[in-house]
């Protein structure tokens, strides 16, 4: 049975989002394909406009906005994925915050060694972010680790572990929090497996 654990005002976290069966086969989608791409991203102006925030503890607006992923359109297109990722969004959304009616936008994404995103914010991609985790035994150490910014000025983090068919909620509606993914360290098992979705009312 799905099961939510509020952390913050704007972020919850959904256990068991998926259907057993349905998160296994995706798993092996995943680890099976071979279509995809590394992307390397270097935009020296964000932290300027986009990403711009006052608090001491983001970056300085002269920074770059750095990332290293693998994204995979083949399975962001995937029928089976889709089709169970949209009616479990639509579920869980239904029943969280009684809307329906909702776009979405998948994303498939895949971490290995050195891959990280630098702090930024979603709120200009949908009202809600979501990330849900396909490791199914990943540690601490291993980094890939969502941290989210919050409190006065930014000052406090709330690390949230990539966990077994779990999905992580971040509400842009009341408030587009910081967040960054830290490197993924070579002693890591497994590559980091995610569907991030950028979710909002039609």
């Amino acid at each position: 049975m799905p099961f939510v654990k509020n952390y913050l005002p704007n972020i919850c976290e959904i256990e068991n989002f998926y259907e057993e069966g349905d998160i296994l086969k995706i798993l092996e989608k995943f680890k099976q394909s071979q279509k995809w791409s590394h992307i390397i991203q270097k935009k020296p102006d964000h932290y300027s406009h986009v990403f711009k925030n006052d608090s001491e503890y983001m970056p300085d607006a002269k920074e770059p906005y750095l990332s290293s992923f693998w994204r995979n359109d083949d399975l962001s297109n995937d029928k089976f994925i889709k089709e169970k990722t949209f009616f479990a969004i639509e579920k869980h959304f239904y029943n969280l915050f009684k809307i329906k009616n909702l776009e979405i936008d998948i994303r498939c994404h895949k971490f290995m060694e050195k891959d990280f995103f630098r702090i930024h914010m979603d709120g200009y991609a949908g009202g809600y972010a979501l990330t849900v985790s396909l490791n199914k035994k990943w540690k601490w150490d291993w980094g890939g680790i969502l941290n989210i910014l919050h409190g006065k000025d930014e000052s406090s983090i709330l690390g949230l572990l990539p966990k077994w068919n779990c999905a992580n909620i971040l509400n842009n509606n009341i408030h587009p929090s910081p967040h960054f993914v830290n490197s993924v360290q070579d002693y890591a098992n497994e590559n980091r497996y995610t569907i991030t979705c950028f979710v909002k009312k039609k």
